[in-house]
């Protein structure tokens, strides 16, 4: 074989297995993997303003708490004001795991590692 020869079969040899064992889709399914992808990616920047919109409500109920702690006049007042602020804490915390489990969830039916095909984004 020529030169030119072994270089054209050697070419389809590395374009037919270019994605053997790799994990990546066949070339007909990257519209597909695209969309996944996007899929994902939507989600992760909505669970990042979730958690961004997370923080700031807990930082300003740990300064309001700091605020009502400032003005006890006694123990039992302050223990009153602890009490609330880690059941509030508590629930705020449960309420937000469960939100982001939901989008990772999410994340798992719409992204790359699916099992079907592309469903449409659920709002």
């Amino acid at each position: 074989m020529t030169k030119i020869g072994t270089a054209e079969t050697s070419a389809r040899k590395t374009k037919s297995s270019a994605n053997a064992g790799t994990g990546l889709p066949p070339p007909a399914d990257v519209g597909e993997a695209m969309a996944a992808n996007r899929a994902v990616m939507d989600e992760v920047v909505a669970a990042n303003h979730e958690i961004n919109a997370f923080v700031g409500k807990r930082l300003r109920a740990d300064a309001d708490a700091f605020a009502s702690l400032c003005r006890c006049r006694d123990w039992s007042e302050a223990m009153g004001v602890q009490i609330e602020f880690v059941s509030r804490m508590a629930e705020d915390y449960f309420a937000e795991t469960g939100r982001l489990m939901e989008r990772a969830a999410r994340m798992l039916e719409n992204g790359p590692l699916r099992g079907g095909g592309v469903t449409e984004k659920k709002k």
